[in-house]
């Protein structure tokens, strides 16, 4: 019998909580499943932060081991009995074979399996599937395959604060490509993703100095045979730290921080330290979320240097709802999945264009 998924009887605030009131890592019985655990931690926590927002959470049925894992009804672990124990342990071996499992943080996270159920939901795209391409004088649509755009959602190389918007902007602009310009239609995401390279030579960090960055990009968009833009500004703040562990390392827990930089604090976490710090080099995964605090406004920092206390758990959010596609010719026709997305129109970013609808797909 599988594990009761929380999603099929709570949702929003109810469901938040719920996700956040027991954890895998308790459950694992060696440092393989150790490992795994606090990545689908991860997993389990962004989908905390969908519910309290209101966003989508994937679908998911009783073969999709993983996933299920990540959205069941996990029991305390000192009052699980010795059955619930065993389906536990079961799942999380189960989920190993699916995922083609090597003890490694990006494995789970950004392997094929979690890019199709979690990643490629539309409010996770980093721009809508449909783009415009413009070749000369002429402008097409074009439309990209939602699991590439969804690998696109991770940056790496970052090495310093002020990459993270630099990156992302550049990613997400008009670029040049093969004689001629992509313009993409704009949906920031709900979550973005970054491999850090943390330099030993670099000197200590600040509290702040990774905690929020500002993006402004070009949307594009036609109007009256116009290709035009306006300005999308959007602002990210961190919800999830976790260093990629080496397989000699003992594995620690993600530092995971409420929407507003609060710490939370993960109950019954087996093993895995919470106390440890990013000042140490290393490759790093940190995952923002998209806020509706401008940098300048934020109320406070989440401290990436160490941990000195415990204090409960904290829980909250909002509404459920569920959606999930690989499919080449889907395309998200909104404007934008968040309510904080603010749009500034400028008229004079305009350019007068003939407009013809191209009859192909294209992959990007």
């Amino acid at each position: 019998m599988p594990l009761k998924l929380l999603t099929t009887e709570y949702n929003g605030p109810e469901l938040a909580a719920k996700l956040r009131e027991n954890w895998l890592s308790g459950f694992a019985t060696d440092k393989s499943e150790r490992v795994l655990c606090a990545s689908l931690e991860i997993i389990r926590w962004l989908a905390s932060l969908l519910a309290e927002s209101g966003l989508p959470l994937p679908n998911c049925s009783p073969s999709d081991i993983p996933l299920h894992l990540v959205l069941a009804d996990i029991p305390d672990l000192q009052a699980a009995d010795d059955k619930a124990k065993l389906m536990i342990r079961n799942a999380i071996r189960d989920s190993i074979h699916v995922l083609d499992y090597d003890q490694d943080l990006f494995c789970t996270l950004e392997g094929d399996y979690m890019i199709h159920k979690f990643w490629s939901l539309p409010n996770n795209l980093i721009y809508n599937s449909m783009e415009w391409r413009a070749v000369d004088d002429i402008v097409f649509p074009r439309y990209g395959y939602i699991h590439q755009i969804a690998k696109k959602g991770l940056f790496h190389g970052i090495k310093d604060p002020e990459d993270l918007a630099r990156t992302v902007e550049e990613r997400l602009n008009a670029h040049e490509e093969n004689g001629g310009t992509t313009h993409h239609i704009q949906n920031p995401p709900t979550f973005i993703r970054f491999e850090w390279k943390r330099d030993e030579n670099r000197g200590a960090l600040c509290p702040g100095d990774f905690s929020m960055f500002d993006v402004e990009i070009r949307d594009a968009y036609v109007e009256d045979k116009l290709l035009t833009h306006s300005i999308v500004r959007a602002s990210y703040r961190l919800v999830c730290i976790a260093k990629r562990w080496n397989k000699d390392e003992k594995p620690i827990a993600a530092h995971f921080y409420m929407s507003d930089g609060r710490s939370f604090f993960p109950q019954d976490d087996g093993e895995l330290s919470q106390y440890w710090s990013c000042d140490n080099s290393g490759e790093y995964y940190l995952v923002y979320q998209k806020s509706d605090e401008t940098r300048d406004s934020r109320p406070r920092s989440p401290d990436l240097s160490h941990r000195i206390q415990h204090p409960k758990s904290i829980s909250g959010g909002e509404d459920e709802a569920s959606n999930d596609s690989d499919d080449p010719s889907h395309q998200d026709t909104s404007r934008s999945s968040s309510p904080s997305l603010q749009l500034a129109t400028r008229p004079k970013a305009q350019t007068r264009i003939s407009l013809r609808h191209h009859p192909y797909r294209y992959s990007l």
